[in-house]
């Protein structure tokens, strides 16, 4: 077999096995793209032949069709894995109804719980186990350091992503413990921790309400999958999967406090307002690994490889 020959369908389908191998080890875009070549050439040979054997009118009409099919083809995908990316795959099945929904962007923020490119079928979302607090939530934070007090609109991990080399952030990735973060009844602290590979970092280690202090954990409470708020910034990935440390309650109204279980900070840190319970989907109970990796491979989303290949250890 000459395996250069693409106008034989046995060597298509060779290199379309070849480049799928490739993408799923290295994880490189330009595999997926490789995929894509091969098909569309195919499919251009294809034509052609028809061309010569049958006439142009025929071929006109048989390029309808594809069009057509291609079309058709492309909304049952669509149906299936989605058009609106997210962190996590997600399939969905509503509680009266089969509808299911894929959404999927490689994203490692589960780790190692949920792994990239798995996809989730999620469950009803009514009974949600969590650390459930009362108390009142400020979304603008004010930060304590050795007796001083800052106000610098943010969380200080998020502060010191953008400003690194102002003072405080040298003392903050040198003392994380020394400082505190207090959103109303809400206080959160930091610490160092570790990734696989003994790379350090700095992640929030425990939340406290009203004197109960906790430690952040993936024994806190459930993964939900949810819809962020349209002003968020994880709005734009559509539905999120990350797991609920804690409830807080100020009478009826009560807001879910999320982290991915890989992340450093939880999401609200990041910029996202707690949401309740309305934006909540469901939460996962099956989980099937790799099939994720299609609605990659047509979305074109150069993989997350970093975040996957070294893992918060210390949680």
């Amino acid at each position: 077999m000459d395996v250069f020959k693409l106008e034989d369908l046995k060597v298509q389908l060779l290199w379309i096995g070849i480049f799928l191998v490739l993408y799923l080890i290295t994880k490189n875009v330009i595999f997926g793209f490789g995929i894509f070549f091969v098909i569309v050439y195919g499919a251009y040979l294809d034509i052609k032949r028809s061309s010569k054997d049958k006439g142009g009118m025929n071929t006109i009409k048989e390029l309808f069709i594809t069009i057509l099919g291609v079309i058709l083809l492309t909304q049952i995908i669509g149906l299936l894995i989605g058009t609106a990316p997210s962190p996590e795959p997600v399939l969905i099945f509503p509680s009266n109804t089969f509808r299911p929904i894929l959404s999927v962007i490689p994203s490692c923020s589960m780790e190692p719980n949920y792994r990239q490119g798995d996809i989730l079928i999620i469950g009803d979302a009514s009974n949600i186990n969590s650390i459930r607090l009362e108390g009142k939530f400020n979304p603008s934070p004010i930060m304590i350091y050795e007796n001083y007090t800052y106000n610098l609109g943010r969380s200080i991990w998020l502060y010191c992503e953008a400003k690194g080399e102002a003072n405080i952030c040298k003392e903050f990735y040198e003392h994380p413990e020394r400082f505190v973060e207090i959103y109303g009844d809400l206080k959160i602290f930091y610490d160092k921790c570790t990734r696989t590979g003994n790379i350090q970092e700095i992640c929030v280690s425990g939340f406290e309400v009203n004197g109960e202090r906790y430690k952040v954990s993936p024994k806190n409470g459930d993964p939900v999958v949810y819809a962020p708020n349209p002003k968020d910034i994880f709005y734009r990935f559509g539905f999120i999967i990350h797991r609920v440390q804690f409830i807080l309650c100020d009478g009826n109204n009560c807001l879910y406090f999320t982290k991915g279980d890989n992340n450093n900070i939880f999401d609200f840190q990041f910029g996202n307002y707690p949401f309740n319970s309305s934006r909540i989907i469901g939460k996962p109970i099956v989980r099937i690994p790799y099939l994720g990796y299609i609605r990659i491979f047509l979305g074109g989303v150069p993989l997350d490889t970093k975040e996957c290949q070294h893992v918060l250890t210390c949680q």
